[in-house]
């Protein structure tokens, strides 16, 4: 396939980048919803998840729900929340609920509960959901992330044609992209290692720069300053829309609400990558692309 435009993959790739947020709930789930084997023995959580899609398995969001409870869900999400964060959950004046970790590390709407409980005032009101509603709710969302994670990881099977200019990628890699990576390091048999379709979705993602960083963080990658203008440094344990958790220098845990005169700062890998999508044309993308598959 011939993509005419790269934009209309953006939001698509770039669910990609969520998808480690959630790894730790996988097993958690699982132990929670066994699913029963034949002879009525439950299946242990090991083989539940192993009959999952694999970014499905890593993502943690179990097993989709039923139609009806996700069909509940979207009525309920569509009447109370869909004209702040969006029709599709992407966002709109709220946030993307698609790349949330409250939502990518909830768990039947554990999390999600709390949240909506409580709101968040004054960007968001509380809403006086029952517990079969908030499951509805979460099954619903879970449902939404995994229908566009199917379609950046290849669920969908997408026809795809490699039409660019390698000799032209070349170019453009040694131009923009060598100063971070290396077609004999980091990038080292890309080509074998991925199919055109996946690599072209890391160029827009960064996906593979998000995985080099993980492994490679540094001590302390965060700093956090505080409206009295007091600032903490530290390494980032969790964060949300509404807390951030770190460990300082002498392994002291740290918590607060985000908020007014709060600021949070956390270096970007992917800052060049972002700065890339407003200049990136469809023959940059499709020529890099014919490079990237030709390291093998």
């Amino acid at each position: 396939m011939r993509l005419g435009s790269h934009r209309g993959f953006l939001s698509a790739a770039f669910v990609c980048l969520a998808l480690g947020l959630g790894a730790g709930v996988a097993a958690q789930q699982a132990a929670q919803s066994p699913q029963h084997a034949a002879g009525g023995q439950a299946a242990s959580p090991d083989s539940a998840m192993a009959q999952m899609p694999k970014h499905q398995q890593i993502m943690g969001l179990g097993k989709l729900a039923a139609a009806a409870q996700i069909a509940q869900g979207k009525e309920l999400f569509e009447t109370s929340c869909s004209f702040c964060h969006g029709a599709d959950a992407r966002g709109g004046i709220g946030p993307d609920l698609l790349e949330s970790p409250v939502v990518l590390d909830d768990v039947n709407g554990n999390k999600i509960s709390k949240i909506v409980g409580k709101g968040f005032p004054p960007h968001m009101p509380s809403f006086q959901f029952n517990a079969k509603q908030v499951r509805a709710l979460a099954a619903f969302l879970h449902s939404r992330v995994l229908e566009v994670a199917n379609l950046a990881h290849g669920q969908y099977k997408l026809p795809f044609t490699v039409t660019g200019n390698a000799a032209a990628g070349a170019a453009y890699f040694q131009a923009n992209c060598a100063s971070c990576h290396s077609a004999t390091g980091d990038l080292k048999d890309i080509g074998g290692k991925y199919t055109p379709l996946q690599i072209q979705n890391m160029i827009l993602t960064g996906f593979n720069v998000r995985s080099y960083y993980s492994r490679n963080r540094p001590k302390e990658n965060i700093t956090v300053t505080l409206p009295s203008g007091q600032t903490f440094t530290g390494r980032l344990r969790y964060m949300d829309e509404f807390n951030v958790v770190w460990v300082g220098p002498r392994g002291t845990v740290h918590s607060v609400r985000r908020g007014p005169g709060v600021q949070v700062a956390v270096p970007n890998p992917l800052a060049a990558h972002q700065k890339l999508l407003a200049k990136y044309t469809d023959a940059d993308i499709h020529n890099l692309t014919a490079y990237l598959v030709s390291l093998k």
